[in-house]
């Protein structure tokens, strides 16, 4: 009976020298003459690499919300320290019936 082939790719830390150590895994992809295992695979490094995009997409447009919000508060306290309103929450209180 014949192995599988192991994973072409080397790998750093764990306890591997400083020169690394080659990759335990069983090859399941090949490309040209290497053998790759579904972590280092280059599609499977492509896949990753796109889903890390769309995470980043999405954290970007999260936090450029929460930066427009802080903006509008510190703005809108410097409004109110313009006009001397100390708490704008009693202000409101006393217009509103």
């Amino acid at each position: 009976m014949s192995e599988k082939p192991l994973c072409c790719k080397r790998v750093y830390g764990n306890g591997h020298s400083f020169s690394g150590g080659r990759c335990s895994k069983p090859g399941k992809v090949q490309v040209g003459m290497n053998w790759y295992c579904s972590i280092h695979s280059p599609e499977g490094k492509e896949k990753r690499k796109a889903a890390q995009a769309r995470r980043d997409a999405e954290n970007d447009k999260v936090w450029q919300e929460k930066k427009r919000e802080m903006r509008y508060a510190a703005d809108a306290v410097k409004r109110c320290k313009e006009l001397g309103i100390v708490d704008p929450l009693t202000e409101i209180a006393k217009v509103q019936p």
